[in-house]
């Protein structure tokens, strides 16, 4: 079947069929995005307020990656987080040009479920999100 384009609630639409199909499905689960090539001087605290643009971010975990660089595993309250940070690779954050990937089956570390993480709060336009995140 060749692939179809439709353009629906503002929002094009692509239905595929085989692999591509099965990929789209799981995407649906993927709340998790793993961001590396991350600056030693950035904080967790960076990392939350600057994909706090892409959705409501429920824990970050951060680890060393090499000496050079860091990583950390944002996890999103729903899927549409994970897949809104996407476009922001090869962003800079802090001094470092980032990349960022999405996680399949991301397992929370056990102290995470108590952890409450300092909320950026939830805006609701645009114009307030921006002003909130940048503090």
């Amino acid at each position: 079947m060749p692939t179809v384009c439709n353009f629906c609630n503002g929002q094009i639409k692509i239905l595929l069929s085989g692999c591509w199909s099965s990929f789209l499905a799981a995407w649906d689960e993927v709340k998790t995005v793993k961001i590396s090539n991350i600056s030693l001087s950035a904080s967790q605290r960076d990392i939350q307020e600057f994909f706090c643009f892409s959705g409501d971010i429920d824990y970050v975990e951060m680890q060393s990656d090499s000496e050079n660089s860091q990583l950390a595993c944002v996890t999103f309250r729903d899927s549409q987080g994970a897949e809104t940070a996407m476009p922001l690779r090869g962003a800079t954050i802090v001094d470092r040009s980032v990349s960022v990937t999405p996680v399949e089956k991301y397992k929370l570390p056990p102290g995470a479920y108590g952890h409450k993480l300092d909320r950026v709060p939830s805006p609701t336009n645009a114009a307030v999100k921006k002003a909130l995140c940048s503090q």
